[in-house]
């Protein structure tokens, strides 16, 4: 499978120096900044050097995730391409390429929407201090990019001056942890007497613009604790504050392919050992292809290993006829080979908030009041709800844009710019820390209950079945399961209906409610009374047999409501009567030992026959006693054995 066909460039410019220029005022200005505080006594130099090590610790796994996010963020907004002439269009590409190059290969994340700006290039060489809107972005908390540190120690990234630019000519740097052994000669000669040693930072650069008074209090303090407790200092340091500039001839082959292939931005990443190639591998090729589904701005994934290839494309249909959905296709090709597999999700997304929506904006600024950063400034949030389409249902997972490791508590994705741990891998709810979280649960919760009732109930199969994840985990021990059908139930109540009472199960022929409808009774190793005949047959409301692989969720629903999901034990002893009639009518005889055609029942169903039988007309059955055990004739053997009872569906022309 070949890609999208893309514009090659030919001449290639050279990086302005105005770019490598500010690079080097953001190193010279933090190696300043440091000898500052060493100067004066002060050290938050090491405050962030922890922090760093502490980020490094906690987002252990989520680096691939923290850089398609970075990507995603960069992407231009396709609608507001649609709409607006002066918005540069772009293809919604992300790449994530894994390379062999020497030592140990290296991983490349590229995208191809806005380019490196210098708001964004001072964050990144800063700590916990992001350029990004809570609103419009993914990350925001302005640290994430430090989790990359799991893998490489020398990061490096390459991007455009403008979108329309021929080659990497904007920011284009790399953080190197060598740097800081480059400062040792020129603080040494600073302490010696030199009143102006210069760095070399791509260009002669003066350590320092002190004047002499400065010098002295500086060579005083130092004296104190000799060269080489400077030089122990400089180990706190942060070399992920102190970026450097890459020259044109560092570009490798794999660079100059992105650049070629008219990307915006690359990150390169040079795995420090062979290990952490192999997690990077491993981690890259579990990577889900629904990865991409909340990421509006993306339109098309390509992910590349040495041994394997997937592009993951992202296609958007409107589906008005169920409240405003979207049908969303991820399409994915692997390999040469063209094998395509396509994922199918109904997705709602609607926003919470905003100027159209008042009281909710004021609800959300009284919620993140007291959150740090730029989080006090949000008004509005777009919210998103996603199932997967088809036979199979697939774990629900509470999704920052991007998925964290908690689960919605059903079998549907849920979205939202929700405030979540460092990691962005879970997300708190009940905590009044966290209004501003609940709020958006809440509102999700409502719109689900909505569009289960109004625009799913009564329609298809798939319809069905989208309820069902919806509405209840997959599994009854999924974390958060009651607590979101809950909430679910709480919004049901609060549009004036009752969740049990509502027509959301789809029966064989019709809708009802979960006080109507019911599971078929299992049936051990059935051989003439069989499920199909069952579900032909019954003479109650049998769950529809197309949600078979929703059985858990049904089982749950019930469960949650107080209401047992099998059938009425009388309800059971009229089916078997019609099976029986019909059997006998077809001139299905049997005479088999009962040990060989019985179907276990319960004691309660043996019962419910009996009672059936005194409604019945005199001699409409006959009771007798069969080996300790009662048998019933309707023209056939019904055995009820003590303890282990068992329904016969043999027919036999030879009862006593």
């Amino acid at each position: 499978m070949s890609q999208k066909p893309v514009k090659v460039h030919q001449d290639v410019e050279k990086a302005p120096s105005g770019y490598a220029e500010k690079v080097i005022q953001k190193t010279i200005g933090e190696i300043r900044t440091f000898l500052d505080e060493l100067a004066n006594g002060t050290s938050n130099y090491k405050s962030l050097h922890n922090l760093t090590e502490q980020v490094e610790h906690q987002y252990h796994g989520r680096f691939l995730i923290e850089l398609i996010q970075n990507a995603h963020d960069a992407l231009f907004d396709i609608e507001k391409q649609k709409a607006d002439k002066d918005t540069p269009e772009d293809e919604g590409r992300i790449e994530v390429v894994i390379t062999n190059e020497p030592p140990f290969g290296a991983l490349y994340v590229a995208n191809d929407g806005l380019p490196f700006t210098e708001s964004n290039f001072i964050s990144l060489s800063r700590f916990g201090q992001s350029d990004k809107d809570p609103e419009k972005h993914i990350g925001n908390k302005g640290i994430g990019f430090r989790s990359v540190l799991e893998i490489t120690r020398e990061p490096e990234i390459f991007s455009r001056k403008e979108k329309k630019s021929t080659s990497f000519n904007g920011f284009t740097f790399r953080f190197n942890p060598k740097i800081i052994q480059s400062f040792e000669k020129p603080i040494q000669a600073l302490l010696n007497g030199n009143e102006n040693p210069d760095l070399v930072l791509g260009r002669p650069v003066p350590l320092v613009d002190w004047g002499r008074g400065k010098l002295h209090s500086f060579r005083e303090r130092c004296l104190s604790i000799g060269f080489e407790g400077v030089t122990s200092e400089l180990r706190f340091l942060s070399p992920y504050l102190l970026p450097e500039p890459i020259d044109d001839q560092d570009k490798t082959h794999w660079v100059r392919q992105f650049e070629a292939k008219g990307f915006a931005t690359v990150i390169r990443l040079p795995f420090t050992s062979e290990k952490a190639r192999d997690q990077t591998l491993k981690i890259v090729e579990e990577l889900d292809e629904n990865t991409i589904l909340f990421l509006n701005k993306a339109k098309s994934l390509w992910i590349e290993t040495p041994g394997t290839k997937r592009y993951v494309e992202r296609k958007i249909r409107p589906l008005l006829e169920k409240g405003d959905a979207q049908e969303i296709d991820v399409d994915v090709i692997v390999d040469e080979t063209g094998y395509a597999k396509t994922k199918r999700y109904w997705l709602w997304k609607w926003l919470v908030g905003g100027e159209d929506n008042p009281e909710e904006a004021e609800e959300i600024r009284k919620a993140v009041s007291d959150l740090p950063g730029k989080w006090p400034k949000v008004r509005k949030a777009e919210v998103a709800m996603a199932v997967r389409v088809g036979e199979s249902p697939e774990k629900g997972l509470i999704s920052i844009f991007l998925p964290t490791e908690q689960s919605s508590g059903a079998a549907c994705h849920l979205n939202a710019p929700f405030y979540g741990d460092i990691r962005r891998t879970k997300v708190v709810f009940d905590d009044k820390k966290f209004k501003f979280n609940k709020i958006l649960i809440e509102k999700m919760a409502k719109r689900a209950a909505d569009i289960a009732s109004g625009h799913l109930a009564g329609k298809g199969l798939d319809e069905a079945r989208a309820i069902l994840d919806i509405l209840v985990p997959i599994s009854s021990q999924a974390a958060n399961g009651k607590d979101w059908f809950s909430l679910i139930e709480k919004e049901f109540s609060e549009l004036g209906l009752d969740i049990k009472e509502e027509p959301l199960l789809q029966t064989s022929d019709s809708w009802k409610s979960v006080k109507q409808a019911s599971l078929p009774p299992r049936l051990d190793e059935p051989k003439v009374f069989t499920e199909e005949l069952f579900y032909k047959s019954a003479t109650f409301d049998v769950i529809n047999e197309g949600l078979g692989s929703r059985n858990s969720q049904i089982i749950n629903f019930f469960e949650f409501v107080n209401i047992k999901a099998e059938p009425l034990d009388d309800w059971v002893a009229s089916t078997v009567e019609v099976v029986a009639q019909d059997q006998v009518a077809r001139g299905c005889y049997q005479p088999q030992a009962p040990s060989e055609t019985c179907v276990k029942v319960s004691l309660h169903t043996a019962q419910a026959f009996q009672r059936l039988s005194l409604s019945r007309p005199p001699g409409y059955y006959r009771i007798m006693s069969f080996k300790q055990s009662t048998v019933i004739a309707i023209h056939y053997q019904l055995a009820f054995c003590e303890g282990c009872t068992f329904l016969c569906t043999g027919a036999s022309k030879n009862n006593p």
